[in-house]
């Protein structure tokens, strides 16, 4: 992994999976990270520092959110190809030389971005609104 100086900021939910795909990704790689827990189902947000910055940097509150100096970047599927080519992680994570196995890595990620994604986020604001209509899912 070539050393970067910024030092990358990822904001996540521990109960989005999104979130923890980015975070096990920077385990996993040794890319290094300084996590900040954002509890969106906390009511009062109000004392709460890490979520201040958050909710300026992310005006749809949606986790993960990785900050890298001025460059703010959201979406799990983004993130991880931003940090593959960032830091040259190995070609098994995004294997840009072969252009077939580059195509099948998108679009394994297009199908859970389209396919996944939105049945967990009307379930996640059901979660966060649990009235009779939401949690008819």
């Amino acid at each position: 992994i070539k050393e970067e100086k910024n030092e990358l900021e990822l904001y996540y939910s521990p109960l989005c999976p999104f979130s923890r795909v980015v975070w096990l990704f920077c385990l996993e790689t040794g890319i290094p990270i300084v996590t900040h827990k954002i509890d969106l189902l906390k009511e009062d947000q109000a004392l709460d520092q890490a979520y201040k910055k958050f909710s300026q940097l992310s005006p749809s509150l949606q986790t993960p959110l990785l900050l890298d100096g001025d460059f703010v970047i959201e979406e799990s599927s983004a993130i991880c190809s931003y940090l593959c080519d960032k830091y040259i992680v190995g070609g098994h994570w995004l294997p840009k030389a072969n252009i077939e196995n580059l195509s099948i890595v998108h679009q394994q990620l297009d199908w859970i971005n389209q396919g996944i994604q939105i049945s967990i986020l009307r379930l996640w604001e059901a979660c966060k609104n649990p009235s009779a209509e939401n949690l008819n899912i």
